[in-house]
This record gives structure tokens, sequence and C-alpha cells, in this order.
């Protein structure tokens, strides 16, 4: 359950800008919108090319980049990750809060977790946490 890309370096930058501008031109103008929006993100990226670009253009925070659920239904994925059961109806702030603190200290090392990987993991917690109650 992970995205993986490609990057192909041929050719100039701006032909590439132009090619996702014309091919966003296709799309509807309720669809059009959003897609502009992320190409004006790109346009003014200047960190490398790589996870931490596609998490500013998914517009994740904290290196949640590899999910393809993360980035195809977000909300889904925060639900998920805070543990809330599938088909859940929007959780209250509380609810939410309630299950990130407790998540967190099943994730934390300072409450026995393992140390590798817990970074990830808590920034896992906190983008879900971010998505569900707009923090």
């Amino acid at each position: 359950d992970s995205l993986a890309f490609e990057f192909d370096d041929r050719g100039a930058p701006e032909q590439q800008i132009l090619g996702a501008a014309y091919s966003a031109g296709l799309l509807p103008p309720s669809e059009r919108r959003p897609v502009m929006a992320i190409i004006r993100r790109a346009i003014s990226w200047g960190g490398p090319v790589g996870p931490e670009l596609i998490a500013s253009l998914s517009g994740f925070r904290g290196g949640v980049t590899g999910s393809r659920s993360a980035v195809g239904d977000p909300v889904k994925w925060a639900l998920e990750r805070l543990g809330f059961a599938r088909g859940s109806n929007a959780p209250s702030s509380r609810d939410v809060q309630r299950n990130y603190r407790e998540r967190l200290r099943e994730v934390h090392p300072d409450h026995g977790a393992e140390v590798v990987g817990a970074a990830q993991r808590i920034a896992e917690l906190s983008e879900a946490r971010r998505i569900l109650i707009g923090r």
C-alpha cells in the first residue's frame, strides 16, 4: 500500500510545466482549479524532487508520503490511523483528540514503543488529527 514515483528529467522544466498546464486546461472547470493550484505550488517549489515535494503537492505535512490511501482518501486514512471503526461517521473533535492521545502513547518511545520509526509514526498521527479537526 505505498506509492512509487518515476521522475523523468529529460526535457526542459518549462516544457513540463506547459504540458501540465495544457492538460489541466482540458479538465472540467470544477476540477481545473485544484489542479492549477497544485501546478502553482510545484512551480514555486525550491527543494529537491522527492518525498518532500510529493508531500507538499498533496497537501500533507510532516513527511506522510508513502500511502496510497492517505493521498487517495485522506479522511478515511486519518480515521483508520486514529483507530476509528471503518464506516465511522465524522467523530467529534473531542473523540479525535482522545484517540490521538491514546495512539500517541502506543507509538511513543517514552511509553515503551520502538525508537526506530517513532518520529514517522508520531507525524502520521499528528497529520491524521489535523485532517479530522483542521489543526
